[in-house]
């Protein structure tokens, strides 16, 4: 769940280039800070990221993934007061759960011992809000299966992925497990950061935007010394009514497709998109010139 994954966020980054020998293993880092703005997010509020990946050998990795909004308009309406340095350092290394919205997650990848004949990585990532006990009773899962380069045709890769975001436990049983009322929980649009985990009309972080279900097919060649960039994705999507784009909601299916071109000077893109449901559609198109110095 890349959270600045689709939606454009600026913001500074640290990161590591090559993973580092640690004795136990190798570690990589990405932190990320973000800023929000209107028209979804009053007072310019913050987007804290950071990705911690272990590989403690060559073919597993597991990784810890945390998203924070915090600081804003809201967090002066929830707390009385304004947004300081102290406020920032006890949201982001604190234990407890303060005004700030946060999201978490954990992910693991194994590379299967295929590639003798067919490269494969297994992908699988469980998230939760940090509502009490939100990681077991309305937690976020993908599970996804990629393969790199296939044998009649290298320069094409593939992806298969399951998503799942919503509610495990519908009724409360009273013991330890879906235990709080409560639930379902909105990914995107709970808490006092009404704006929700979006900028503008993308989300950030999961192409759904929030509760339901989704099967995706993703493909992509890099062809003529990777100067031809293809791009492919195909989808069904049942986007329940507690979503980012209700009350757009129901069983829904899709396309998205990206060609792109490099050259020494720059590239030259077209993308475009179309979505159908019960009763709408909605679709998509553009081009983009990028220049390099």
């Amino acid at each position: 769940m890349p959270l600045c994954g689709l939606a454009p966020v600026e913001r500074l980054e640290l990161l590591t280039h090559r993973p580092i020998d640690v004795g136990l293993g190798w570690l990589a880092f990405d932190l990320q800070l973000g800023f929000l703005g209107p028209p979804r997010h009053e007072g310019n509020p913050l987007l804290w990221t950071g990705s911690l990946q272990w590989r403690p050998v060559p073919r597993l990795a597991v990784g810890l993934q945390r998203g924070s909004m915090l600081g804003g308009a809201a967090w002066k309406a929830a707390t009385g007061s304004g947004f300081d340095v102290g406020d920032f350092l006890s949201s982001v290394f604190g234990a407890a759960n303060g005004p700030e919205n946060n999201l978490f997650s954990l992910s693991a990848r194994w590379r299967l011992p295929t590639e003798g004949f067919l490269p494969a990585t297994l992908v699988l990532e469980w998230g939760g809000d940090d509502n009490g006990g939100a990681w077991y009773q309305a937690p976020g899962i993908d599970l996804g299966i990629l393969l790199p380069s296939l044998p009649f045709a290298p320069e094409v890769s593939v992806g298969l992925e399951a998503s799942f975001f919503g509610t495990l436990c519908p009724d409360e049983t009273g013991g330890t497990w879906c235990r709080s009322p409560g639930y379902p929980l909105d990914w995107y649009t709970h808490g006092v950061y009404t704006g929700g985990w979006a900028v503008g009309d993308q989300p950030l972080g999961h192409r759904m935007g929030g509760n339901g279900r989704e099967l995706w097919l993703h493909a992509a060649a890099d062809l003529l010394d990777a100067r031809l960039q293809l791009r492919g994705d195909a989808f069904v999507r049942n986007r329940f009514s507690v979503n980012l784009y209700a009350p757009y909601a129901g069983t829904s299916g899709g396309l998205d497709l990206r060609a792109a071109w490099r050259a020494r000077w720059g590239e030259v893109a077209a993308e475009g998109g179309f979505e159908a449901g019960p009763g709408w559609s909605s679709g998509r198109a553009g081009v983009r010139v990028a220049v390099w110095f």
